[in-house]
């Protein structure tokens, strides 16, 4: 590993330091970098080596300005300065515009850039975190969830890896787990992994008490995090002590970690030791390849070939072949730890999971709204210089330099920029809890411990505000002193070029946004009203996780029938809203290598009922059959089509499903899944001794009495927690990416809006100054207020029709991408580009005809009267 600090500020410092003293300067900083590598590793002392660069960067160390010419000597930046501060004050609304524009831009950047390097730095806290890969499963021709990637392989993968492939250092087997930690007759449901003894030497984190070469190395044995021990044990040390795992296995505590920072995909409270699970002794020994719940974690060193190593695992799968879905051709790819946490297209992930693609939508959306801020600095910065442009006419007959000239305004437009960074970092500190909370990650605005974020704020000031001042520097700065002196600038939009293409880029964009905003509502919409195939509302669900609620659900399920206020009742592994479980089915008379997949749903007696779902052909389960559990099955449309038979024709054949099955029914077609899929095949099977939901269908005005009552009756038979929700606000969750992104596009659309208004009153105010005395002359001459207000809105109304017809092709693309990934979608109507179109038309009427209005009304004598 190379030990040379970060390149980038090593060649800053070089640049800005001074010549007499960059030789004993760097030879210090680079012989504590050598001492902090060896002391805290490479990634703490980068860190403080960009922190000492920084903090050199002062008046005593910078070099003197080199060269014979000099733009600007120390009186005329003091005298830039104070005409700054002069002009902002004198010009009061255009400069609250301005650095109100340039602030809201600026909040929007920052709160969008904690959010992407938040999401960028997750599990990069590993000392070893470039070393480490995980293996997963790729099973060609098996699409399940919309995906053919499998995140879980068996658990003999990392054993086997360690025996047969020579550049592994090391590789670990984990299961996540949510369960009931007890102790001294109080429980705590946590979520936690079950891993073997290298755990610890894959993932290096560090243990507060315990070693973590030997903490998973017995069976029993379970690490638990500080806060957990905290919570438990208090101040007392909690090593040796007992903890009751599932209200059942008892394990001694063994190691004590520290709590995952929050950029961690495994949130985790407690690792067990893998080796207490039965299944654990018996796979190891590579006796079955074919349990695919477990996640195999990897170390190799940085010159790790991925293409070798992939290449190598084959022949690995022909030493253990699995029977089971042979006509799936299976292979084993490795993937790197940092790309975990955004990598979500896996089925039977571990983590916390990201959205690449969002995180994409967001950064541009950040860089257009600054963007935007930009333009509507420049257009009101052009504005404001018809006052000024006398006094660009004396210093240039006073011998100003063009040079000096776009210094000075470029200098103005960043300290504007400075001050309103100043505001927007108010702002986004008010602001960041409340973003971090909506978008449910713990964002902080923290400018001394986030290093990568100071210098990249402290450059887009620069940027910005050189970006935002370019154009009206140069453009004030190239105006002929006679031309100045007298204020006679151009003022027609149609004969300022590049100001023109910028009104007509923000109204573009905002009109966008606006056709955006109204589709992904008008999709929404759709969905929330399309038809189910089931009644979402009015269902309570319960989770389960305690096996003795099943024991006596029967029990149960009699003292509930008693209450007035549940209609009925069920049980069921998996919810309508989400079908997870599959396998394959083929007709009797097929090759396995003929099967194809469905889903199945297991559930219990009065499903169809609870759930409302439609049974179109034959009967449902019924208790009087000894049989229904083995050979009985529910299929729906779609799998009575695929088997090639009709609802009727399919009531009381059988398919093979590792035995044969017999239909008993066909139940209408439900979206089992978000509305980005489409209807699959699948069954339904009766089990009744194994569930994880409780479903209740309830009179909806006595909900608040009847919740308590069933959590009430659980509680008699379990100690875990009572977790409830209902079935509408589950299926919303299927779509809470989505929302997020409307209301993103949303908030957004009218930041963009109301800048593009600013930029239009910007260029509205400087047309109308420059047009005061032609509308006193047309007033003399007897033209009405209605025809001046329309001789001044017509050129800035022909931008923003151009900005509608260059936006509607642009919304249109990007919109019909993203419905895309809906199997069931709208098509978008041509009445939402007519809206989008008449909303930006009567926005920037109203924009213009402030400013038109009152140069109509105002008194032509005194317009005229002013040379």
């Amino acid at each position: 590993m190379s030990n040379n600090p970060p390149k980038f500020f090593l060649r800053f410092l070089r640049w800005f330091c001074h010549p007499e003293l960059i030789q004993p300067i760097e030879g210090d900083l680079m012989e504590l970098y050598d001492e902090r590598v060896k002391e805290f590793g490479k990634k703490k002392a980068d860190r403080r080596f960009i922190k000492d660069v920084i903090q050199l960067f002062r008046k005593d160390i910078i070099k003197p300005a080199s060269g014979t010419y000099r733009l600007t000597n120390y009186g005329m930046i003091k005298n830039y300065f104070k005409v700054t501060v002069r002009n902002l004050f004198r010009q009061k609304l255009y400069s609250a515009i301005n650095i109100g524009g340039l602030s809201i831009g600026l909040t929007s950047f920052i709160l969008i850039f904690l959010y992407v390097q938040h999401e960028l730095s997750y599990d990069n806290f590993y000392t070893n975190s470039d070393e480490i890969f995980r293996v997963y499963q790729q099973n060609e021709g098996e699409s399940y969830m919309g995906t053919d990637k499998q995140a879980s392989t068996p658990m003999a993968v990392a054993s086997a890896m360690m025996e047969e492939f020579p550049e592994v250092k090391k590789a670990t087997t984990v299961r996540s787990q949510e369960t009931l930690i007890s102790a001294n007759d109080n429980h705590y449901y946590e979520k936690g992994l079950s891993a073997d003894q290298f755990f610890f030497e894959v993932f290096d984190y560090p243990l507060v008490q315990g070693n973590p070469k030997s903490a998973l190395a017995k069976e029993w044995s379970i690490v638990i995090s500080e806060s957990l021990s905290r919570r438990i044990f208090g101040d007392e040390n909690p090593m040796g002590k007992q903890l009751i795992y599932r209200n059942r296995d008892t394990y001694n505590i063994t190691g004590i970690m520290k709590d995952l920072p929050a950029n961690s995909s495994l949130q985790v409270s407690f690792i067990t030791a893998i080796i207490s699970n039965g299944q654990y002794a018996h796979d190891a020994k590579r006796d079955s390849w074919g349990n695919n719940d477990y996640y195999t974690f990897f170390t190799m060193s940085e010159t790790f070939d991925k293409a070798v190593l992939e290449s190598k695992f084959p022949a690995l799968l022909d030493k253990h072949p699995v029977t089971r879905n042979t006509q799936f051709r299976r292979s084993y790819l490795v993937q790197p730890l940092s790309s975990l946490h955004l990598e979500n297209n896996f089925n039977f992930d571990i983590g916390i999971k990201g959205n690449k693609q969002y995180l994409t939508i967001f950064s541009i959306i950040a860089l257009v709204v600054l963007l935007l801020a930009c333009i509507n600095y420049m257009n009101l910065a052009i504005a404001r210089s018809i006052r000024r442009s006398q006094e660009v006419g004396i210093r240039k007959v006073m011998g100003a330099f063009q040079r000096q000239l776009i210094v000075q305004f470029i200098g103005e437009s960043i300290f504007i920029a400075f001050i309103a960074f100043i505001i927007s970092l108010a702002l986004a500190t008010f602001l960041v809890p409340i973003f971090g909370k909506w978008l449910e990650r713990p964002l902080t605005l923290d400018l001394i411990e986030n290093l990568t974020l100071t210098p990249v704020l402290f450059f887009l000031v620069v940027i910005v505000g050189s970006i935002a001042g370019s154009y009206p520097a140069f453009f004030i700065a190239k105006v002929e002193p006679a031309r100045a002196l007298k204020g006679k600038i151009e003022s027609k939009p149609s004969k300022l070029g590049l100001q023109k293409w910028l009104i007509i880029l923000q109204y573009s964009v905002a009109i966008a946004l606006i056709i955006g905003s109204i589709t992904i509502y008008q999709q929404f919409h759709f969905i929330q009203n399309k038809e189910l195939g089931y009644k979402k509302e009015h269902v309570l669900i319960v989770s389960i996780y305690d096996r003795n609620v099943m024991k006596n659900i029967d029990a149960l399920k009699t003292q509930w029938q008693q209450n007035p206020n549940i209609r009925s009742i069920t049980t069921a592994a998996e919810l309508p809203t989400n079908v997870t479980s599959g396998t394959t089915i083929r007709h009797l008379g097929q090759a396995k290598e003929e099967a194809f997949s469905v889903y199945r749903s297991r559930m219990s007696y009065d499903f169809l009922e609870v759930f409302e779902i439609e049974l179109i052909a034959g009967r449902d389960f019924s208790d009087e059959y000894a049989s229904e559990i083995e050979e009985s099955r529910i299929i729906n449309e779609t799998a009575a089509a695929a088997l090639g038979w009709t609802p009727e024709e399919a009531v009381g054949k059988q398919f093979l499903s590792h035995k044969p099955k017999t239909i008993i029914g066909v139940v209408k077609d439900f979206h089992m899944h978000s509305m980005h899929s489409e209807i699959a095949p699948m069954f339904l099977m009766l089990l009744p001794d194994y569930f994880e939901f409780i479903a209740f269908k309830v009179n909806p005005e006595n909900i608040k009495s009847t919740i308590p009552e069933i959590e009430e009756s659980i509680a008699s038979y379990s100690p875990y927690p009572f977790e409830y929700r209902f079935l509408d606000d589950q299926f919303d969750q299927l779509y809470k990416s989505d929302y997020k992104l409307g209301e993103m596009v949303g908030t957004f659309t009218f930041i963009a809006i109301m800048i593009a208004s600013l930029g239009l009153f910007g260029l509205a105010a400087f047309t109308v100054g420059q047009r005061i005395k032609e509308i006193g002359i047309r007033k003399v001459l007897g033209a009405r207020v209605s025809e001046i207000v329309l001789l001044l809105s017509q050129d800035f109304l022909k931008l923003v029709v151009i900005g509608f017809f260059i936006a509607i092709p642009i919304a249109w693309y990007i919109l019909d991408m993203w419905l895309a990934a809906f199997a069931y979608r709208i098509s978008i109507p041509w009445w939402i580009f007519v809206v989008a179109g008449l909303l930006s038309v009567i926005v920037s009427t109203l924009t213009i005809g402030s400013q038109s209005i009152k140069a109509a009304l105002s008194n032509p004598v005194d317009s005229l009267k002013n040379e």
